[in-house]
């Protein structure tokens, strides 16, 4: 019983997002508004969303500075692709 009651204490903490979790989820919000991202999405599909390299990759951008700056957009478009090709995506 002790068991039970530990197990479902856990996985309610582990459903909880960190702060991180919720600044990688605001990211991937914000691409979602963007035609090219939404190709990428529906070349890949959401695997993108749920790679762990890849959302730790978007999680280290400020994206809405990014989208506001074309020269900056086009670096970060070509790293994302990097790590697409990396990660066999």
């Amino acid at each position: 019983m002790i068991e039970m009651i530990s197990s479902l204490f856990e996985g309610i903490l582990l459903a909880i997002p960190s702060s991180a979790d919720k600044k990688i989820n605001k990211n991937f919000k914000l691409l979602q508004k963007e035609v090219w991202y939404r190709k990428l999405l529906y070349r890949h599909g959401t695997l993108i969303q749920m790679n762990n390299s890849l959302r730790h990759f978007i999680g280290q951008y400020d994206i809405e500075s990014i989208l506001n700056d074309s020269e900056k957009l086009k670096i970060f478009q070509a790293d994302l692709r990097k790590v697409l090709v990396d990660e066999y995506l």
